[in-house]
């Protein structure tokens, strides 16, 4: 990967902003629904929790991007790299249910990331686009997913840290916890501190004078539709493959937990290959390869006879997505205008959310009836129609910035 040529200091000071930032979520992605449940709060509310918060940072979303693309976009990073600070304080503090409840609004549950995620989505796909350049910005994209991948696993690792404190200190179980968060609130301060010394460039290219991306709104629609339609297809299993594997072949998590580290590892090392494929073949081909892989790997999920099998496919369908993310993404911000990459990014992002999680309760029902292969054909359905219209919109676009070199 080309990481120098081109590449401003901010650009890895965001980089390592995100991996500081996203330990804690990886940690409350495994932990804090369990922690929930064993605090009071009834499973059904912890539920609908995960689709309010990916609801209303979907709706945020749009209107941080609008406000990124006018009034600057570091603010927006800071701002939402912060927030979570203060959710890792409350329940650091307090169980009070009213609190915890606000905690998770802020710093957000799940995936989605409330309204600190809303505020970083809205403006870190293009603070970084800002500082890169064309040439090397699907590798610097694609190193910024790999710090979001390590992340993830680090703090999915650090899920075991409450239940050791209770082993080897003699803490209660609150108690543990409450110094988890604690430290969570340490490297949450670092995350934010890093994009201090970041310095945005205001100039007309990659500020709007108006509230609307009028220049992008065509490829922006379309692209949101393309993601769109990919969230539909992943809410209808994705989110509940734990819960598939659990009634499909009668595993636990404690038989999951590992290979999920696993395929963290391997989506390391498929994002390694992704950056030259993607310069070999054209990005656009080589996302509808890769999705298309992961569609198809996502289909035989359903069909397969044993466990084995079906975890080696999971980890396959993930390795595919995840090496064409930071791909589609860095494609993303290169074929609408600078002035309106914040808005793209929030409005492609926001309809991704949306779909993701508007499709859970039609997986839930086919579950709840034994059907156990109609989400997973449903869902490869959604993909093919997604990397259809991507590819019968996009093929032959080249990114804005590599057009206006060529004519």
């Amino acid at each position: 990967m080309k990481f120098h040529k081109g590449t401003e200091p901010g650009a890895w000071l965001l980089i390592a902003s995100s991996f500081f930032a996203n330990i804690p979520a990886g940690f409350l992605i495994v932990a804090l629904p369990i922690y929930l449940d064993r605090i009071g709060l009834h499973p059904e509310l912890i539920g609908v929790l995960f689709t309010i918060s990916g609801l209303a940072s979907a709706a945020l979303m749009v209107v941080f991007g609008l406000l990124a693309d006018r009034y600057g976009r570091k603010q927006f990073v800071l701002l939402g790299t912060g927030l979570p600070v203060i959710t890792y304080l409350i329940l650091a503090l307090t169980t009070t249910r009213p609190l915890v409840l606000a905690a998770s609004a802020v710093g957000g549950i799940g995936l989605a990331g409330g309204m600190s995620g809303a505020l970083v989505t809205s403006g870190f796909n293009a603070l970084l686009a800002e500082k890169t350049r064309a040439d090397n910005r699907t590798s610097m994209f694609t190193l910024a997913e790999m710090a979001w991948v390590a992340a993830i696993l680090v703090g999915s690792l650090c899920a075991a840290l409450p239940s050791q404190l209770q082993t080897h200190t003699g803490l209660s179980y609150r108690a543990a916890y409450h110094l988890v968060f604690l430290g969570m609130v340490v490297v949450g301060l670092v995350a934010a501190a890093v994009v201090v010394p970041v310095r945005e460039i205001h100039s007309q290219e990659t500020s709007r004078a108006s509230w609307f991306p009028h220049a992008s709104s065509r490829r922006i629609l379309l692209l949101s539709l393309v993601l769109g339609v990919l969230g539909l297809g992943l809410g209808l299993i994705i989110q509940l493959l734990p819960l598939w594997f659990h009634l499909r072949f009668h595993v636990t998590e404690a038989f999951l937990g590992p290979w999920y580290a696993a395929s963290q590892v391997v989506d390391l090392v498929a994002l390694l290959v992704a950056v030259p494929l993607a310069r070999r073949w054209g990005r656009v081909r080589f996302v509808v390869v890769a999705q298309a892989l992961g569609s198809l790997t996502l289909v035989a999920m359903g069909v397969v006879p044993t466990v084995g099998f079906a975890v080696v496919l999971w980890i396959a369908r993930g390795t595919f997505l995840s090496a064409s993310w930071p791909v589609q993404q860095a494609y993303v911000m290169d074929v609408v205008e600078p002035a309106d990459r914040a808005t793209a990014a929030s409005f492609v992002n926001a309809a991704w959310s949306v779909a993701s999680a508007l499709t859970p309760p039609l997986g839930g029902f086919f579950l709840a009836a034994g059907l156990f292969t109609w989400p997973f054909l449903l869902g490869g359905v959604c993909y093919a129609v997604s990397l259809a219209v991507f590819y019968g919109f996009f093929h032959q676009i080249h990114g804005v910035e590599t057009a206006q070199k060529i004519a």
